[in-house]
Formats: structure tokens, sequence, C-alpha cells
């Protein structure tokens, strides 16, 4: 146990380090050599199915005392690593105080490591009240500086759209959201086994879902250090984007889904509504059509999100009566928007009109997914699901 400022006692014994590890180099010993050095002594390598052909490394890794060698038979992705971790640490880490998770390929430097463990033994000190439950806990990220030069143009570039999208819809607000390096307290651990995703997906899938709980999410700045352009990363470009953002992908198609069919209802209230019925056609006009619409399409969102996006545990008749106060205040913002726009424009024609109600429905679908992540299906904060 070392005494450090501010008269904090920090033991890394109290912590367990978790490291997945697929085809890896000989800069993981490095990295188990460092950490050994920090005075971590409980450290969880997962062969994600390397092969044969890294077994000499693994074995290598093994004769260190501090660390357990858990294998995967195939290559199942990070994010499986990870739970298989996290579950490893559950079942036969009683006595340790949380986990820090790293890369083995010497992105992230024994101290930065040591730093962040630190930060994160010190909240729990200083938040007695939190409870067993993730809600009140801190979960500490290691933020890297993407303004250095060294950083290759795909990581800033996807640093910067990740960015962009968190704060826009999920609320998260953070520097670096695709780091590796996260101290995690033990109440966190036990929601987060089973959180979505397989691959590099499941690292944002956490964050998000932490926050939904109610977990703060601080950030511990630490070296930027990439590697030979960080060729030996193993993130697809392509395949891994698309998983790093199924979260949002899901809300957007359940609401484009939803959305084709308020409009295809909306236009054909416009175009044989007022015709046939002319004793009401001062009545049957965008707003009313617009509220027909969406109360058909919205339905069909709810039972989408409620069962495949979102995952609500909670009763129908919760979620529902939220979900309908959303409608209801999207419903009337968006008529009210729309019938402004095409009087203020003098449109009285039913393509036009549909036209102006795309783009007043874009913004909105904005408002809607925040309204729906921060409140309707919000209610399994502190729930292990």
């Amino acid at each position: 146990m070392i005494m450090e400022k501010n008269s904090f006692l920090f033991d890394p014994g109290e912590v367990t380090i978790i490291i997945p590890s697929y085809e890896p180099d000989y800069k993981l010993i490095e990295t188990v050599d460092g950490l050994e050095a920090e005075g971590f002594t409980d450290i969880v390598v997962i062969d994600d199915g390397s092969g044969e052909e890294y077994a000499e490394i693994f074995r290598r890794v093994c004769e260190k005392t501090s660390v357990t060698l858990l294998s995967h038979p195939r290559n199942r992705g990070k994010g499986a690593a990870l739970k298989t971790g996290f579950r490893f640490f559950l079942e036969n880490r009683p006595d340790k105080a949380g986990a820090v998770t790293a890369d083995g390929d010497g992105q992230h430097l024994p101290a930065d490591v040591r730093a962040c463990a630190r930060r994160m033994m010190r909240e729990e000190s200083e938040s007695p009240a939190a409870g067993e439950g993730p809600e009140g806990h801190a979960v500490v990220l290691g933020s890297r500086d993407f303004s250095d030069p060294s950083v290759p143009r795909r990581s800033r570039m996807g640093n910067r759209i990740t960015r962009v999208v968190f704060s826009l819809l999920c609320g998260i607000r953070l520097s670096d959201t695709q780091t590796g390096l996260r101290a995690i307290p033990r109440a966190c651990l036990s929601c987060l086994a089973g959180v979505r995703g397989s691959r590099f997906e499941y690292e944002t899938n956490m964050l998000i879902d932490l926050k939904s709980r109610g977990t703060r999410l601080l950030e511990e700045r630490i070296e930027t250090v990439y590697i030979d352009s960080n060729r030996a990363s193993h993130f697809r470009t392509f395949s891994d984007s698309v998983r790093l953002y199924s979260y949002l992908l899901f809300f957007g198609a359940s609401s484009f889904t939803s959305w084709l069919i308020d409009l295809a209802v909306f236009y054909l209230l416009m175009r044989f509504a007022a015709p046939h019925f002319p004793a009401f056609a001062a009545a049957v006009d965008a707003v009313i059509c617009n509220v027909v619409a969406r109360c058909t399409g919205s339905f069909i969102n709810y039972l989408i999100n409620r069962n495949l996006v979102f995952r609500s545990w909670q009763t129908m008749r919760k979620t529902f009566f939220r979900f309908v106060c959303v409608v209801v205040f999207i419903m009337l913002s968006a008529g009210l928007c729309i019938k402004g726009l095409t009087l203020l424009f003098g449109i009285d024609r039913p393509l036009l009109a549909t036209i102006i109600k795309v783009f007043v429905d874009f913004v909105f679908f904005f408002i809607n997914f925040k309204l729906q992540r921060a409140w309707v299906f919000a209610e399994h904060r502190g729930k292990n699901r």
C-alpha cells in the first residue's frame, strides 16, 4: 500500500487488470511486466481464439505469477472477451474493489493504468452513499489527446464522429469515446456483463448503458500512444463501424419504419380526405392529418423500441403512458411547425406539404430519441438486466 498525494492510500492489489488479447506480439509480455512493476498483482488475460501460432506468447505470459489466462476456443470479439473477464472477476474475485480494462499492445502505459485505477478507488472512497447497483458510482476512462500529431487520421476522424453522435443523441460528452482503458468499480460490472455486443461495438454500448443507469463517466488524461500508425489494430473499418453504432442504427431503423407509415398515411389523408368531405375541409388540414398519421406510426414505433431497441423490462402500461406523452408533445409541436411553415410559404399542395413535413420530422427525430432514452425507457437505472 502506497501513500500518495492528498493523503489517499491506494493499493494496486485491490484492483484486477483485464486484458483482452487477439493474436498478440511481445508487447503483451512487456505490458504485463510494466503492470507488475506498478504494483498490480492480479492480471487476467483473455486469449480470444488466437490459435497455436501465438501459444508461445501466452505461455510466456502465464509464467508471471500475477497472471490468470482465460481462453476462447475461437475468436469471438473484444466485447465477448471483456465479458468473459467480467464474469470471471465476479465469480472469483470477491475481495477486489474493481477492474481495469486495458489493451496489451503497448498503447496503454502501465503508469496510466495505475492513474485510472487510483482515481476510481478514490472516487469510491469519496462516494459512500452509492449503493450496490451502478447508480452513483464512477467509471474512469483513460482519455487520449486526439490533437496529437501521432494520432492516425482514421482514429481522429472516428473519434470526432462518435463524439458528435454521443453528444447529440445520448447526452454523453466525452473527449475520447473509444478508449479501451476503463477503471470500473465492482458495482457496475454485473450489469456490464449483460450488455449487448461481442466486438468493438460493445465498448460503445457500455457507455450508453452506464449513462442510462446513472453512473458517472469521468475522464483521466493519459499519454497518446500509437505504434506504427496503429496497424496492429484488429478494428475493421466498415463492419465494426456498423456494429459500433448498432444501438443508434436500431433506433433509426425503428423510427424510419414508423416514419414511412406515418408519411404514407399523411399523404393519403391530404390527398383523399378533404376532397371527399368538403363540409369538413377546413378541419381536415395538415394538423389533423398529422395527428392521425402520427398515431398510426407511433404505435408501431413503440412496439419496436420497447422490445428491440431499448429492451425495457418495465410494464407496458408504465412505458406506454410515457410514450404517449412524448408522442403527443412531438405530434402537436411538429404539427404546429408544419402548419406554420405551410402558411408562411403559402403552400396548399399535398406534395409540397409532405416535403415540409420531411424537414420538420428530421429535427424532431433527435428530440424524440433523447426523450425516449432519457425518460420513457430510462427506469432501468440501478437495475441489473
